[in-house]
């Protein structure tokens, strides 16, 4: 509709939907495809055009991810931040996290799940394992349904007390009786 033509009108036929191939189309163009119709008479409606497709073929840029720190005690939460991501041609739409024990290639504990434009997840109702390590990775998505490169936070290990303290009481350094109003109590505590 006053930009440049690609391709000039071309028949085709009585076909209601139809694929232009061998095109060379500029990353961060948008396109308009025009259409009219001739009826018997040879006389051509007015022209209709789209509204335009942009073309996107590259990924959105790259989150760098941050978890709490090396260690929780959480054996139920898990949480991170990142930053955001960029794609100059149809913008991001969308972050997807997913969530992996002992390696970023290790076993999948939650599936990539999409949390909108929000740059932080805090993830409850987990089974974590005491002693083991979880990394968080995120990914980008553009509005052409590209997808950035997953990233992952450097792991946190859970290190949750799970071993209630110890204690033990002596009164009068075991004797089973006194005859005295006052007694000597021994406390001792530990908890590793």
């Amino acid at each position: 509709t006053g930009g440049p033509i690609i391709r000039d009108w071309t028949s085709v036929g009585l076909a209601t939907e139809v694929t232009a191939t061998a095109l060379t189309l500029t990353i961060g163009t948008t396109y308009v495809i025009g259409v009219r119709v001739q009826n018997g008479a040879g006389l051509f409606s007015a022209d209709s055009f789209s509204d335009g497709i942009l073309v996107d073929t590259t990924q959105p840029s790259d989150v760098t991810v941050t978890d709490e720190g090396a260690t929780t005690t959480s054996t139920t939460t898990l949480h991170a931040t990142w930053s955001a991501s960029s794609d100059p041609e149809s913008g991001i739409t969308d972050y997807q996290y997913l969530i992996r024990r002992d390696s970023t290639t290790g076993a999948i504990m939650v599936t990539f799940t999409s949390v909108g434009l929000v740059t932080e997840v805090t993830r409850t109702g987990l089974s974590l394992t005491n002693g083991t390590t979880y990394f968080i990775g995120v990914q980008a998505k553009n509005g052409a349904g590209l997808f950035s490169a997953v990233r992952y936070a450097d792991g946190i290990l859970v290190q949750a007390d799970v071993t209630p303290p110890t204690g033990s009481i002596t009164i009068s350094d075991h004797a089973p009786y006194t005859t005295s109003q006052e007694v000597t109590l021994t406390l001792s505590a530990t908890d590793e």
